[in-house]
């Protein structure tokens, strides 16, 4: 939980930097945050996820004309056969974790102080989380008409 807090907060004062200086951030300023970042991972969030990395992606047709900023974390307890999900003895349908997710990503998103920048600069979030082998499991894109 530390380690998360950590994160979090890096990733707060480094956003709150650049909200500072500027209301509109540039591919550059998010690009930023992803070397100071990556410079960190690989690193455990929880006992259960760690943020392998983050990507940015510039403005364009494919992201649908905003900046996506992106996640990439492993579940390094669990595993995925069937759309099920294998845990510590314990199993759960992928379509439920990614629901509850989506759920729970998005509240952060709204109510998380220092993500105002993201927020104001219409950026798209984006999470893809893998099993403990390597497996995709599933992605959550978070819009800002999701988020606003």
């Amino acid at each position: 939980m530390k380690t998360k807090t950590f994160i979090m907060t890096f990733m707060l004062m480094i956003m709150s930097a650049f909200s500072v200086f500027s209301q509109t951030l540039t591919y550059q300023d998010l690009r930023s945050v992803q070397d100071e970042v990556n410079k960190l991972c690989p690193m455990m969030i929880d006992s259960d996820t760690r943020l392998d990395n983050c990507v940015v992606y510039p403005a364009s047709e494919y992201t649908g004309w905003h900046m996506k900023f992106q996640y990439n974390y492993t579940t390094v307890n669990w595993y995925v056969y069937n759309g099920i999900i294998y845990a510590d003895g314990q199993q759960a349908n992928v379509s439920d974790l990614e629901s509850f997710m989506k759920q729970r990503l998005t509240n952060m998103i709204k109510t998380t102080e220092g993500l105002e920048s993201f927020r104001d600069n219409k950026i798209t979030l984006v999470y893809n989380y893998y099993d403990k082998n390597g497996k995709f499991m599933f992605k959550i894109d978070i819009t800002h008409d999701e988020y606003e």
